[in-house]
């Protein structure tokens, strides 16, 4: 082999030698371009997620934050408009009128809100629908002063008025303001919440009977009157077991009764829900009808098992 042919060979080794090396060089550079280039990728959707993320947040902030605005703005409104009203007084105001019975609501509102529970102003309003069931309707001052009382338990006891004149926007806030507001106190044990919301809800039932009366919108015999006042009875017995207020229907002696039993009357949503309640404050009813079971039963609605348990 001639010299020149051995250098040949000898490059082509050597050539052999490097190859695997570049070949490897070539890999990690690959590997670690594609791994800085995936970690690339991944921080750049990261931030591009948190980006948005944030200005979703903001945006609801802005949101709310309107919201809250256009409430106040609402709130003040009313409130001046309620003021306007009080200050204008009644003479030009035809009695058993819906002018009339905003003109008390009115004014039961601007009074509700410098009385707490504990006040002799409350306890006149509370004792008043106490002491005068079930005569609400015997005329119409007394009917006004039903609705006018009734309302300034409702506006001194009911967190959800609180809530919407406070504004509150964050629910940890929300609920202080549902318990501070209650009694107008921290927040009371259990049991005395549940004597309060009674209160409450005798106040509302005596004062709904009385605007249905008020407006001729029901008679005093009505169904729908009476079983207002069944429940304000029966709320009042539970709050003052030494005094009965309202009593059951007596059963006739066993020679007339009918063969017939009397049927149950019950409480059915006019605004939405499926089923029907002896307590017609049970879910937040707003207006319920009240109807006989079967009836209820026949419209598709179902027993509460709450008020039947």
């Amino acid at each position: 082999m001639s010299r020149i042919e051995k250098l040949n060979e000898k490059k082509v080794r050597k050539r052999q030698s490097r190859f695997p090396f570049f070949v490897l060089i070539i890999i990690a550079v690959t590997f670690l371009g594609g791994t800085k280039l995936d970690n690339y990728l991944q921080e750049r959707t990261e931030q591009k997620l948190l980006a948005e993320k944030q200005k979703e947040e903001i945006e609801r902030k802005e949101m709310k934050q309107k919201e809250a605005e256009n409430k106040e703005a609402f709130i003040q409104k009313m409130l001046e408009k309620e003021k306007a009203l009080v200050e204008q007084g009644t003479d030009d105001i035809e009695p058993n009128s819906k002018e009339m019975m905003g003109y008390i609501l009115a004014k039961a509102s601007q009074d509700a809100q410098n009385i707490i529970s504990d006040d002799e102003e409350f306890n006149k309003a509370f004792h008043f629908i106490r002491d005068n069931y079930p005569n609400y309707f015997e005329n119409n001052d007394m009917m006004e002063k039903t609705m006018y009382y009734s309302k300034v338990v409702q506006y001194t006891y009911d967190p959800r008025w609180e809530n919407y004149k406070s504004l509150s926007t964050d629910f940890e806030e929300a609920y202080s303001v549902w318990d501070d507001t209650y009694l107008k106190t921290e927040r009371p044990p259990k049991s005395l919440m549940t004597l309060e919301l009674t209160k409450f809800n005798i106040a509302e039932q005596a004062g709904a009977a009385a605007r249905r009366v008020y407006l001729n919108m029901e008679t005093v015999d009505s169904g729908i009157v009476q079983g207002m006042l069944a429940q304000t009875g029966m709320r009042l017995n539970s709050l003052y077991p030494d005094k009965t207020f309202w009593e059951a229907p007596k059963i006739p002696d066993a020679q007339t009764v009918s063969t017939q039993p009397k049927e149950m009357m019950v409480w059915i949503p006019t605004n939405g829900g499926i089923k029907y309640h002896i307590d017609a404050s049970c879910s937040d009813m707003i207006n319920p009808a009240y109807v006989t079971e079967s009836e209820a039963i026949s419209r598709g609605f179902g027993m509460c098992k709450k008020c039947f348990r």
